[in-house]
């Protein structure tokens, strides 16, 4: 839902700030069909969001066949960043301590205070559970676990506490011990609202205690799910399965209104299947490792693994999760070495329900963290089951030990250059037959050989010559709010057909976020730009990727700024970004463009930057001039 929909809501609700009195003893219908359990870790950057799906929630609220039960932990109203916030909570006055709470229509009601809890505390998860399905119970039962999200390095951060997550194994044993105190076996649904927690390490781990699992390959953009269809769904009686197909519909419908579809995934799954999915992966990476036994042996597995479409980027790098699709990355793998693919039929026969954007065509539901080099092991839990796998965890280290081995990177070498009126084409070899990527650069270097990158595009690469082309047509890309005009490093994505059928290029651009009334600005992170092939750019979302583990959305608000970077490379390969003294308005998104101008007379650095399967990369330049 957008901001707007939701100041509707308020508005039509006719919600006022006042106090809810002392916890009353509550219990629930005995005769209840579902009862919703939201863990609400909200004592962070997204505590705002976390107040606009309450809203959501009490659209319609708790009734006669459902309960909706959420235990959120809120941050200090002291703390100095975007998203915290001293805002009522619908009818509750601002608090920042953990507040049990039954969601009715239009309002909550206070049931329990339980003071400053830690949300990465699987004690903390197990408490709520217990005491949710004690008190409330229902024929069928689901848990959202509701946050920022990171794969397998975990889910739930909290501010008050150290900022560190509850791990994956720590949610499996607080969501067992809270059903064992309860008295239930499992639960019918567990939903992840939060980034990249639809991955296999995940799901295969918390199997054993939901029928249905739900979650995102990709990062959520900050409305996150629709919560007013999923309780409308419940409230017909709906089957797991069925509550599952609406949380996906919604969240796609959620997704096209607020215009971040093209990057949006959810899916459901049928965990009963699982075992079958992860028999398939462990098989395939067992063929795998049992036949790579020279290093060309492990080129096409690491063609199949960069090729793999990949979740949670930053600008112009590898994905710091090291997720990967499954199927994408077992289709190429299978194909490359001549096997069969059973990694894909077993996640289809698992999968109830899926959705991808246009921009990550790609999806089929589930990702595998998949690193490349050893310092990408931090993805991964070494404690999480899927981990101990001997045969899956082989391919990973072998993989591992092949990239760690390789230091020498491919060279781009034959320039040639042509200089035409409204175009420089130029065009190169690259010497090695293990390259991954190639992208256009250009730039300015000076007299030290420090090389300013001002654009960075992907190239497609030709599969048996490695031959390279491309045309600049002489612009520089610029970012502008309507009235300052700033330069920029611009990474170009590979087109794709958008909802319309046009094709569209999305741009990244790293920059520092200085959000209004905040003396501290964050230095990293993303604007994405959304470029047509013809007509003005729109903007797809501002993104922070934290060292922590976990990536989301920045809401934009009115008066918050940012101040765009360029990137500069020196003689020895050596890389900074830098950000700009000068600012752009975020607040009117509509105002804030890409546009490229004409270079203006001077010489340009203009080349090719390769890297090979274990990321080694050689960037080769030359001088053009433009008169």
């Amino acid at each position: 839902m957008t901001s707007a929909r939701r100041l509707a809501t308020f508005a039509l609700l006719g919600l006022t700030a006042s106090c809810a009195g002392s916890s009353p003893v509550v219990h629930g219908s005995p005769d209840a069909e579902w009862t919703l359990l939201v863990y609400m870790a909200a004592d962070d950057d997204l505590e705002q969001a976390a107040i606009e799906n309450v809203v959501e929630m009490a659209e319609v609220g708790s009734t006669g066949p459902v309960n909706v039960i959420i235990q959120i932990d809120r941050a200090a109203a002291t703390k100095n960043g975007r998203g915290f916030t001293r805002a009522p909570l619908i009818n509750l006055p601002d608090f920042n301590t953990t507040k049990r709470l039954r969601v009715d229509r239009g309002k909550v009601l206070a049931i329990a205070d339980l003071g400053e809890t830690n949300t990465g505390d699987p004690d903390a998860l197990a408490g709520f559970i217990t005491w949710g399905l004690t008190t409330f119970p229902a024929k069928k039962t689901a848990l959202v676990l509701w946050d920022h999200g990171g794969a397998t390095r975990g889910f739930g951060w909290d501010i008050t506490n150290d900022d560190k997550p509850l791990s994956i194994v720590d949610a499996r044993r607080g969501i067992a011990s809270g059903l064992l105190a309860a008295g239930r076996q499992k639960l019918d649904v567990i939903g992840f609202d939060a980034c990249l927690m639809a991955n296999l390490g995940v799901a295969y781990e918390l199997r054993h205690l939901a029928d249905v699992f739900i979650g995102s390959e990709e990062v959520e953009p900050a409305h996150g799910w629709s919560y007013a269809p999923l309780v409308r769904a419940m409230a017909t009686n709906a089957s797991p399965e069925d509550v599952a197909k609406e949380v996906v519909k919604s969240f796609e419908a959620a997704c096209r209104q607020a215009k971040t579809i093209d990057f949006c995934t959810l899916a459901a799954f049928d965990t009963s299947k699982l075992e079958a999915v992860t028999g398939s992966v462990d098989a395939l990476g067992d063929r795998i490792r049992q036949r790579s036994k020279t290093p060309s042996d492990w080129f096409p597995v690491a063609k199949a693994r960069v090729s793999a479409e990949e979740y949670g980027a930053e600008t112009g790098e590898s994905s710091p999760f090291s997720t990967v699709d499954a199927v994408d990355f077992a289709t190429g793998a299978a194909r490359l070495l001549g096997e069969t693919n059973g990694v894909a039929d077993a996640m289809q026969a698992a999968t109830i329900v899926r959705f991808h954007g246009r921009g990550k065509p790609h999806a089929h539901g589930m990702s595998l963290t998949f690193p490349r080099h050893s310092k990408d092991k931090k993805a991964v839990d070494a404690a999480l089951e899927l981990a101990t796998h001997p045969r899956w965890q082989g391919l990973i280290d072998g993989f591992v030990d092949f990239t760690e081995a390789d230091k020498t990177p491919p060279r781009v070498d034959a320039f040639v250059a042509d200089v035409g009126k409204e175009k420089i084409n130029i065009h190169a070899s690259v010497l090695g037959d293990d390259v991954a990527e190639a992208a256009a650069v250009v730039g300015t270097a000076d007299a030290k050989g420090v090389l300013t990158l001002l654009s960075i595009a992907v190239l497609p690469l030709a599969p048996t010559t490695h031959e390279l082309s491309f045309d600049w047509k002489r612009t520089l890309p610029f970012v502008t709010d309507g009235q300052t005009v700033l330069p920029v490093t611009m990474i170009e994505q590979e087109p794709y057909p958008d909802e319309s059928g046009e094709l569209v290029q999305v741009v990244s651009i790293a920059g520092a976020f200085h959000p209004h009334g905040v003396a501290a600005n964050r230095s990293d992170v993303v604007l994405y730009l959304k470029v047509p092939a013809h007509g003005a750019s729109t903007v797809v979302g501002l993104y922070h990727y934290a060292d922590g583990g976990r990536a989301g959305e920045i809401q934009i608000h009115e008066d918050d700024r940012f101040a765009p970077k360029v990137r500069t490379t020196d003689s020895e390969g050596q890389g900074t970004w830098t950000a700009s003294a000068q600012t752009l308005a975020l607040g009117d998104r509509a105002r804030l463009q890409l546009v490229q101008r004409p270079a203006t007379a001077g010489a340009y650095a203009i080349g090719f930057r390769v890297t090979d399967y274990a990321a080694n990369r050689h960037l080769q330049t030359t001088t053009v001039t433009v008169p």
